[in-house]
């Protein structure tokens, strides 16, 4: 119970810094001189480097011995950067499990990425590791020395959301107390509480995030004003749509971690397995033992309460983003539908263009027709028609049309030729694209990758004439 008060205390004083070690660090928890069961451990953090860490391995010097036994409590801090590499490191990797004592058993388990929680009895000790996305804790107890040896590697959570740190953001066990020296489970309890408390934590952030998407698209538990419309532009639409389905996620991975804390509830109100796996007899030993046994009793009934209700409140904040997930869609299919009614505007508008053109076309046809005469007639300016003579038509009448009509079929002639020729210039552009959409291969040398029976197909079509305006045969390829 009272590693339960201090992370509540630190999580409602906000004395829980935002920042994770950097530094490979080794945490020793010492009893005070009077072995009282609630006397707070006293501390000893040392900073280490990688390379001094592994010779104090091989020299079996890292974790002090005292004689006789004492309960003891020392872990490993690996921060995520300095973690993979020696995760990696097959040497460095056997000589870290080999010193902590576990299992290989456990050693599938410590490399993945799976979460859970893991216990496996070994020789004369017991095994145990958690994994989730707040760190890895793998950590053994000897019943008979009360000796516990762990190591815990951080992950993606751990810097933002986990409780086993001071407020200056260094590594620390918070709540521990003599008599958790006593007793396998300590480190797990530890666990089970940091994991409440960042279920607390990532509810309540994910919340703000949903909630401001609310108020964007104004649908949701936070819109006020009901009857106010919001622009939504795209590059929010995107934005909501990446925040939705990393909230979907983190709700998914939620409900998964829940579950594994049920496992660990399971296991620390088996009462009876550690008693009869327990090697001490002394009344001191059995007296921590029990003690430890009854405060993880006390807090395991609040936490159970506390995990039932954010199963009930990740269920809604899981809805609600949903939720928002089906508006970001309509929002979506009502921008196609727009795009689809202006592509249908700009399509009319097109087909009236065309009527247009067509008709200047035929009045500037009807034009040429009229111009040359008109032409000649002002050009000459000379009385064709006698209307006041008893002869209308004169005897050069002949010379107007003998020139007019010349002119005007030239006019057409030339008209018709540039025409043709613009028009045979398009169908071989549209030609040209056609092979290339039929042959990806088109313009290309031929290669060892080349696509020969496209390329023979295309080769082996005969070349057909081609009939240009004056009539006459143009041998054109098909390319």
């Amino acid at each position: 119970m009272e590693i339960l008060r201090e992370i509540s205390r630190l999580s409602v004083d906000g004395n829980i810094g935002d920042t994770s070690p950097t530094d490979i660090c080794v945490l020793r928890a010492h009893p005070p001189s009077h072995l009282d069961a609630d006397a707070h451990l006293q501390f000893a953090t040392e900073k280490i480097h990688e390379t001094v860490l592994f010779d104090k391995i091989c020299n079996d010097q890292l974790f002090p011995q005292s004689t006789p036994s004492k309960p003891s409590l020392n872990i490993i801090f690996f921060p995520d950067t300095k973690w993979k590499p020696i995760a990696k490191n097959p040497t460095q990797r056997d000589q870290l499990c080999n010193y902590l004592r576990l299992d290989d058993a456990l050693l599938a388990y410590i490399l993945s990425s799976r979460s859970g929680w893991y216990h496996v009895a070994g020789d004369k000790q017991y095994n145990f590791m958690i994994k989730d996305y707040l760190y890895m804790l793998a950590w053994t107890f000897d019943p008979t020395t009360l000796e516990t040896r762990a190591m815990l590697a951080a992950r993606s959570d751990y810097k933002e959301r986990s409780s086993l740190k001071n407020k200056y953001g260094e590594f620390h066990l918070p709540g521990l107390r003599v008599a958790h020296l006593y007793h396998p489970l300590s480190l797990a309890c530890l666990c089970l509480t940091d994991f409440v408390f960042y279920f607390d934590k990532l509810i309540v952030d994910e919340g703000y995030t949903i909630g401001d998407i609310e108020k964007d698209t104004g649908h949701g538990l936070w819109v006020k004003d009901k009857t106010q419309t919001q622009e939504f532009d795209l590059e929010k639409l995107m934005v909501a749509s990446r925040n939705i389905a990393k909230i979907i996620g983190l709700f998914a991975n939620l409900f998964k971690s829940v579950e594994i804390t049920h496992t660990i509830i399971e296991s620390l109100q088996d009462k009876k397995t550690w008693k009869e796996w327990y090697s001490r007899d002394d009344t001191e030993s059995l007296k921590n033992f029990d003690h430890c046994t009854a405060s993880f009793s006390s807090a395991i009934g609040l936490l159970k309460l506390r995990i039932k209700t954010i199963k009930q409140s990740g269920r809604v904040m899981d809805e609600r983003a949903k939720a928002q997930s089906n508006i970001a869609a309509l929002i979506r299919r009502e921008d196609a539908v727009t795009g689809h009614r202006l592509a249908e505007a700009s399509k009319k508008l097109a087909e009236a263009t065309k009527k247009d053109s067509s008709d200047m076309k035929v009045i500037a046809i009807m034009t040429m027709a009229f111009l040359p005469a008109t032409f000649f007639a002002a050009l000459f300016d000379l009385p064709t028609l006698a209307w006041d003579q008893p002869q209308v038509i004169t005897n050069n009448f002949w010379v107007y049309w003998a020139f007019t009509l010349p002119t005007t079929l030239l006019i057409f002639a030339l008209w018709y030729i540039l025409n043709e020729h613009n028009l045979f210039r398009w169908l071989r552009r549209k030609n040209k694209g056609s092979d290339i959409e039929m042959n990806p291969y088109y313009g290309l040398s031929k290669g060892p990758y080349v696509n020969t029976g496209l390329v023979e197909r295309d080769e082996g079509r005969k070349s057909k004439p081609r009939s240009n305006f004056t009539g006459l045969f143009q041998w054109t390829s098909s390319t």
